[in-house]
């Protein structure tokens, strides 16, 4: 299956660190910002993520850890693409589901295979410390990425994300999500609720921050 096939509608190819990223995802929610909205984030709030949705902060700017994360994007990518001579990869863009506008997804690549063509996806992160992270090729994941995994797959109708991540600068590990419709509808769910929230100027307690 290809992203295509599930008619998923692609709204561009931008860089990261670009702002017509966040401008895409400015009225939806993005993959990065699922788990804030299930408070399941280290990163960002559920309060912090309401106020930004509704215009009354400017967006997150960038971090040392951000911006790094970017830089080595490639390198990791590149890692993955030596160890699996069977996959081709490509930038992804960003795409929204075409009966839920709302539902926005920026995954780091389209992997193919040479093969059957069947397509899945590729997140790549880094991570200072392991700690979080499981067995080698087990889903064993960080919660808050897992429902980012799971929310591109939800957009854009695949069934697997690889996950690669790059630890402490020099641990290369990979993990596999497989999608799962009844989490992944639990997370639609929620995020509608959320934005509805913003919809009827209903802010989230400022205890959750």
């Amino acid at each position: 299956m290809t992203a295509t096939d599930t008619h998923a509608i692609h709204l561009g190819d931008w860089p990261p660190g670009t702002p017509e990223g966040p401008a895409a995802r400015a009225n939806g929610i993005g993959g990065s910002e699922v788990a804030a909205v299930l408070g399941l984030s280290p990163f960002e709030s559920r309060f912090s993520l309401w106020h930004r949705k509704a215009g009354q902060v400017g967006p997150v700017e960038q971090s040392d850890a951000m911006e790094w994360g970017n830089r080595l994007e490639d390198a990791v990518a590149t890692k993955f693409a030596d160890e699996h001579p069977e996959y081709q990869l490509s930038p992804a863009g960003t795409w929204t589901h075409p009966d839920r506008p709302w539902q926005i997804a920026n995954p780091d690549r389209f992997i193919a295979h040479h093969s059957t063509g069947d397509e899945t996806l590729l997140e790549i992160k880094t991570a200072r410390y392991g700690d979080d992270w499981g067995t080698e090729g087990t889903d064993e994941i960080p919660i808050y990425y897992r429902v980012q995994c799971l929310w591109y797959l939800d957009v854009l109708g695949l069934d697997t994300c690889h996950v690669a991540v790059l630890i402490a600068g020099q641990d290369y590990r990979e993990y596999t999500v497989t999608y799962d419709q009844t989490e992944a509808e639990f997370i639609r769910a929620e995020v509608r609720a959320f934005l509805d929230t913003i919809d009827a100027g209903e802010r989230p307690s400022i205890d959750d921050h």
